[in-house]
């Protein structure tokens, strides 16, 4: 659960000194910002509450790591996340939690798909390892970050190499089973010649 807490004026366990003025009620009001031990908060406040995006920057390089938007002091909407200048996350927040992210590095994507605890939880795409000769891992029931389910692995060329079950991240069978959501990966399993699929299964996982 992702949310801001202002009691004591701490955000994300530091204490913050806050930089916003107060309305008649005494509550934070308007554009501000709060400085902690190691970060630096930029936001507006209505009434005493959070709403809108709100950035964090690094204390001590100045340099921007997280703009998300929120509602009632509670990430909702859209985010991301900044290293070196550079997006490495964007997606979506839903009542405080991460619902959808979509990770790059050089500004190409390498994963994406919804989310639950911070690991793909549904369906999801990721690449492994990242050196743009990985393989492709598609799956509609990715679990905690794990298929266990249908699922179906791509060498660096697209190639279809596996196309079946999964058993808590494992390959158990092949299957000619349909997913409304992989039905074009389907197709290219359908067209693969697969004598030679154990093969190269058991050479991608020393790969």
């Amino acid at each position: 659960m992702w949310f801001i807490s202002f009691k004591g004026m701490h955000l994300f366990g530091e204490t913050v000194d806050m930089k916003w003025e107060l309305d008649a009620s005494d509550k934070y009001n308007g554009h501000g910002y709060g400085i902690g031990e190691k970060h630096i908060f930029v936001g507006e406040f209505i009434h005493g509450a959070i709403w809108g995006d709100m950035f964090l920057f690094d204390r001590a390089t100045g340099k921007k790591m997280l703009k998300v938007e929120t509602e009632d002091n509670v990430a909702h909407g859209s985010y991301e996340y900044y290293h070196c200048g550079e997006v490495i996350e964007r997606g979506v927040y839903r009542n405080g939690r991460k619902y959808f992210q979509t990770r790059l590095k050089d500004g190409r994507v390498y994963e994406y798909g919804f989310s639950r605890g911070d690991r793909l939880h549904g369906y999801g795409v990721t690449e492994w390892p990242l050196d743009g000769m990985g393989h492709r891992y598609t799956s509609p029931h990715w679990k905690d970050g794990v298929i266990d389910g249908i699922g179906c692995v791509q060498d660096h060329n697209m190639d279809v190499i596996f196309y079946g079950r999964f058993k808590n991240g494992w390959m158990v069978e092949e299957t000619e089973e349909k997913h409304s959501s992989m039905l074009g990966l389907w197709k290219k399993a359908e067209k693969k010649q697969y004598y030679n699929i154990p093969y190269e299964c058991a050479m991608a996982c020393f790969n």
